[in-house]
């Protein structure tokens, strides 16, 4: 009887918990680029952001009534940069592409309809590509091929890029504002560890950051209204 009346108390508060749980399938887009050392930067070149994709769900997990929430999420984030290195009327052109599998994990304060995040997020890269062009007096030249990460292989395509870490943890601060049925959020990226080990012949304390701004819609479903 005593593990009969355990079990349905059990079953209670899980039921209870659930029918407070949002789900919040979401869509959007990111503005990302890659940071580098402040002594790194040639005059002929240039890195700026790429836009890119963002989709996946948030799940919101209340903690203290409707002030405070954990809400991990697992999205689906193209990343990555822009390059453009220009002298003596020659220029080279690259954007690069790369693909994260991210997990962010963060802390929810809502005031009303509005709210604010933060909290570590966890990426992981599964590939990518990348695209560039070099034009010259005498005409122009086109190339393309895979963006991997990890050591590159012997055998490995000389079409395709290696960046050294696919593990991309990041600090992630926003805000949100809940309209009619839909709620919209604005986030910010700040990388904390680096996409590439090492460039080329450079010497100094190489940082090769990813930093992402963040637009996103999603539409909650279940939980409170």
């Amino acid at each position: 009887m005593k593990r009969l009346s355990l079990l349905f108390l059990m079953s209670m508060a899980a039921t209870t918990l659930y029918s407070q749980i949002t789900f919040t399938p979401k869509a959007g887009a990111s503005m990302s680029h890659m940071s580098l050392p402040s002594d790194f930067a040639d005059p002929g070149e240039d890195y700026t952001s790429k836009i890119g994709l963002i989709v996946g769900v948030a799940v919101e997990i209340p903690l203290m009534g409707e002030l405070l929430s954990v809400q991990p999420e697992l999205l689906f984030h193209q990343k990555g940069f822009k390059y453009k290195w220009e002298s003596a009327g020659e220029m080279e052109e690259y954007k690069y592409t790369l693909n994260y599998i991210e997990l962010p994990i963060l802390a929810k304060v809502k005031f009303g309809k509005f709210y604010a995040v933060a909290g570590p997020s966890f990426g992981y890269g599964i590939g990518g590509k990348w695209e560039g062009k070099y034009t010259y007096s005498g005409g122009s030249e086109s190339y393309s091929g895979k963006v991997k990460f990890g050591e590159r292989p012997s055998n490995s395509n000389s079409d395709d890029d290696y960046f050294d870490n696919a593990l991309d943890i990041c600090i992630q601060v926003g805000a949100g504002i809940k309209v009619s049925v839909v709620v919209i959020e604005l986030r910010y990226g700040f990388g904390v560890t680096n996409v590439d080990d090492v460039y080329g012949g450079y010497t100094g304390s190489w940082k090769s950051k990813n930093g992402s701004l963040q637009l996103t819609v999603g539409v909650p479903l279940g939980g409170k209204k």
